[in-house]
């Protein structure tokens, strides 16, 4: 089985779970979510449920802290570049985008959480140091060109969702305002708050 169709099949039902905004492809194609929006939902989700943390006076639910969300939505954006009519065209496009959006979020962590717990104050200077790193050398280098491409995207993803989430846990410490007044997302239609096992 070629791997655009392992992968379609894989994620189809994903890409068209109730929630998830879809973009109109050419004749033909299968709907397919658009990256920014994906990922503004995400982070309006992330929102809703630390505003439910709050007004139920739990302090800091760390289980917000995944970045399985990010990785989700670049997993689907990938996967709509391997559909695609240009694959490593549509893929090094979406690399660039997600190292561009990286570095916005970068820039508008804080160096440092002043009035958190100790947990956040032992983890933040880890995260942010993990999002600021730099390769050693061409992770992606060696393989045809597809492979290549598609490895790149892969790395950019995870990247950026690291990022993504030393600001979750800015936000978490109070430390930092929502992604969307930050500017590196755009608004989103958040879900019903998730529902949290009683600790």
């Amino acid at each position: 089985m070629k791997r655009k169709h392992y992968f379609g099949a894989i994620l189809l039902a994903l890409a068209l779970a109730p929630g998830t905004p879809a973009t109109a492809q050419e004749p033909g194609e299968v709907a397919w979510p658009d990256y920014p929006t994906c990922l503004a939902n995400a982070m309006a989700r992330f929102e809703t449920d630390l505003a439910r943390a709050e007004g139920a006076g739990e302090g800091p639910d760390y289980d917000l802290l995944t970045r399985y969300d990010v990785q989700h939505c670049g997993i689907l954006a990938i996967v709509a570049c391997d559909l695609s009519n240009d694959r490593v065209a549509c893929q090094d496009a979406l690399s660039a985008e997600q190292h561009a959006l990286r570095q916005e979020v970068i820039a508008a962590l804080p160096e440092s959480l002043t009035q958190a717990d100790p947990f956040a104050s032992a983890l933040y200077p880890q995260l942010f140091q993990l999002s600021s790193d730099q390769s050693a050398g061409p992770d992606c280098a060696g393989t045809e060109e597809t492979m290549r491409a598609w490895c790149a995207t892969s790395l950019a993803s995870n990247d950026l969702a690291v990022a993504v989430l030393a600001h979750k846990l800015a936000r978490l410490s109070g430390a930092s305002a929502p992604a969307v007044e930050l500017g590196w997302v755009g608004p989103g239609a958040p879900s019903p708050p998730t529902q949290r096992p009683a600790r």
